[in-house]
């Protein structure tokens, strides 16, 4: 696979800085971008190989959330972390990289789906009449939603239980081994980890990045608070059915457990659940099937957002010429 972009970074209105690669930039103006928003405890490094895939297809926006990996916080900052807040991190971003990226694709993995749910039920979300919503200069076509939930999820995550076992640590090295390989252990689980080599070394390799990246876990507490004081259930009726909604989520999920997904569905009466081959699918969910099945059923919905929009504006055409 190929090194990763220069890291870019962007400065927020209250002096965040918010590190970030764009895959595919010589895609930009010819194809419409996506920009994926991670979940709890997650940096730009844990994307790959997706990101670079889909980065061949179309422009491909990856970012830190404040305070993790390769981004950080102001000075001043009180350490009120919530999901509108990242969400308006991820808006400034967006126009902060110019009219290329004010139409963009939004997918969401984990809390970084609860963020998207959150920004798409903003009250300052409106419908543009062609298919897709504009939030603060930004135009959204369609969104998809990956292994994520509407509130706390039941599953198998238990950060007092991950803090209890690695209290006896002899070090903090040792301790955030032990605290890495018992989250990244949650994204899958053990009989697909146990039954191939690779399923194994992928693991190893995933903890690997966990271990060589910054994820300070001050910062994944306030996420986890973030994540507790939020329940979008009531307000998922204001995504409008003109904006093309998938739901990707596997049986196998033991972070948020597959019914989770329910919510979404009933919340979102308009989305569609993807259709994969195999529904023994954890919470990593590309590292299972292959990487191009991935990438092909998100450009399959993304594409599906143009005939929304053509027949979206046919529609109102017709009724506009209906009313001469």
């Amino acid at each position: 696979m190929a090194a990763p972009p220069p890291t870019t970074t962007f400065e927020t209105k209250d002096g965040a800085k918010i590190a970030y690669h764009v895959y595919g930039k010589d895609l930009l103006g010819k194809v419409t971008p996506i920009a994926l928003i991670m979940g709890m405890s997650g940096v730009m490094e844990d994307w790959s190989p997706l990101s670079e895939t889909l980065g061949i297809t179309r422009p491909v926006l990856v970012w830190d959330h404040r305070g993790i990996g390769h981004s950080s916080v102001p000075a001043d900052w009180d350490y009120d972390l919530s999901l509108q807040l990242m969400a308006s991190d991820l808006l400034e971003l967006l126009n902060g990289l110019g009219k290329d990226w004010q139409n963009t694709h939004l997918l969401g993995w984990s809390m970084g789906g609860h963020i998207l749910q959150t920004l798409l039920t903003l009250p300052d979300a409106k419908e543009d009449g062609k298919g897709g919503l504009n939030i603060r200069g930004i135009r959204v076509p369609s969104a998809i939603l990956a292994a994520t939930m509407t509130k706390m999820p039941r599953g198998d995550f238990k950060p007092d239980e991950l803090e209890a076992a690695a209290a006896n640590a002899k070090s903090k090295e040792e301790r955030n081994k032990l605290m890495s390989e018992a989250i990244m252990a949650l994204q899958y689980f053990p009989e697909w980890i146990t039954s191939s080599q690779d399923h194994a070394s992928l693991l190893a390799h995933r903890v690997k990045v966990s271990l060589d990246t910054r994820r300070p876990q001050e910062i994944i507490g306030l996420q986890i608070g973030a994540i507790g004081a939020v329940d979008t259930r009531p307000d998922l009726y204001r995504i409008p059915q003109t904006l093309p909604t998938l739901v990707i989520h596997g049986k196998r999920d033991r972070m948020v457990a597959y019914s989770e997904s329910e919510h979404i569905l009933k919340g979102i009466k308009h989305a569609t659940r993807l259709d994969t081959p195999n529904d023994q699918i954890g919470h990593f969910w590309f590292d299972f099937l292959t990487t191009n099945f991935w990438v092909d059923s998100i450009n399959a919905h993304l594409d599906s957002a143009k005939h929304v929009q053509a027949a979206t504006a046919n529609s109102k055409t017709s009724a506009q010429q209906s009313k001469l």
